[in-house]
């Protein structure tokens, strides 16, 4: 243990305010790679529906996967279809503080890479980095040999701003409904996978462009075809 508590008060003293003199969830600008670019996807089919009975009954969360691609683009147009749901939900399309990630790893109908999904479109964020999936993502090794994983990011200084205290636990629930529903539609998709915490704060920053306040990793889930058997 350290006896000089200056830096900590330091910190602690500048948490009401920002570098800017805004006060704490004032709202922050959230950083865009210059990569970005808007995808088309008019016209392109979502992942197959059923009850959620159906779905429940033949669910198994596997880590086994086999290395076939999958198809990204029906799960970035259920990903934008879920994130509306939730907006009209909550009633705040224009101000969702919520942000979905799909990292393709194997895909076969688009390049490999990071791809956002928001209640208006779905965009091309960025390329996978050099190395090892498990490594770049910081994942456990089992998580990473899936040919997709989604991850769905929140606006904590927004959430703060909306709900005050609870904020984080609002903002959570949202994250943790939109993940299960997709999984459960790529369950019914045929695909396989579970859901799990995400990735560790140095990787999202990395990956994501995260600063872990106006983007902060909150929830995620694998998706492959199952391997026969698990």
């Amino acid at each position: 243990m350290r006896g000089d508590f200056g830096p900590m008060n330091e910190v602690l003293r500048g948490l009401p305010t920002r570098p800017d003199g805004s006060p704490a969830g004032a709202g922050r600008r959230r950083r865009e790679p210059a990569s970005v670019r808007r995808l088309e996807l008019s016209g392109c089919e979502p992942l197959p529906s059923t009850t959620v009975g159906a779905c429940l009954d033949r669910r198994r969360s596997t880590l086994v996967y086999t290395e076939e691609p999958v198809a990204v683009t029906p799960m970035l147009v259920t990903l934008r279809d879920l994130m509306r749901d939730d907006a009209a939900g909550w009633g705040d399309a224009a101000t969702a503080p919520i942000e979905a990630f799909l990292i393709a790893l194997r895909p076969m109908d688009r390049d490999a890479g990071i791809y956002r999904v928001s209640t208006e479109a779905a965009d091309w964020f960025g390329d996978l980095p050099d190395g090892p999936a498990d490594e770049y993502l910081g994942l456990q090794r089992e998580f990473a040999t899936a040919a997709a994983v989604l991850s769905v990011a929140a606006d904590l200084d927004a959430a703060e701003t909306r709900w005050g205290a609870h904020g984080y636990r609002m903002a959570m629930s949202r994250c943790s409904a939109l993940v299960y529903l997709f999984h459960l539609r790529t369950l019914a998709a045929g695909l396989g996978g579970t859901v799990f915490a995400g990735f560790n704060t140095a990787a999202a920053r990395a990956v994501l462009a995260s600063d872990g306040v106006s983007r902060h990793q909150m929830f995620a889930a694998t998706v492959a075809r199952p391997r026969p058997g698990f």
